[in-house]
């Protein structure tokens, strides 16, 4: 019965296992804009610099919406499907003088990605000393 909406949750991680060029190419190859190495994918670009950090961590998160009727006129069900992605970087660096080109090893200034509708890069920086 194609009236029948079945909902599945699936997860799945890989405790242990490296992030290396193996790993990130299929996961930087999810984001929009890739290819042409715009937004996110741009900073990615150099990933020794990301991998020589004290801590990695890569996510994708799947989110499929309800079938849905696009308006009360309409018959037809639109499915929405949605595809948040995370990178989480840690780093121990005690220079004074840290900045976002150094930490992702790009100097050129980042161009949007005109298929996202919204990207994120969340920067915290600790100044106690450990």
């Amino acid at each position: 019965d194609s009236s029948i909406l079945v909902e599945q949750t699936r997860y799945g991680t890989l405790l242990s296992e490296p992030i290396c060029t193996e790993n990130l190419t299929p996961w930087l190859s999810l984001l929009p804009s890739s290819r042409q190495k715009d937004g996110i994918a741009s900073l990615l670009f150099h990933p020794t610099y990301l991998f020589d950090k004290a801590y990695n961590s890569m996510t994708l998160h799947f989110d499929s919406g309800n079938a849905r009727k696009k308006s009360e006129a309409e018959e037809d069900e639109v499915v929405v499907v949605e595809l948040s992605q995370t990178l989480t970087v840690l780093s121990h660096e005690q220079r004074s003088n840290w900045s976002f080109g150094n930490f992702f090893g790009r100097t050129a200034p980042i161009r949007p990605s005109p298929l996202s509708l919204s990207s994120r890069v969340l920067v915290e920086k600790n100044s106690h000393p450990r």
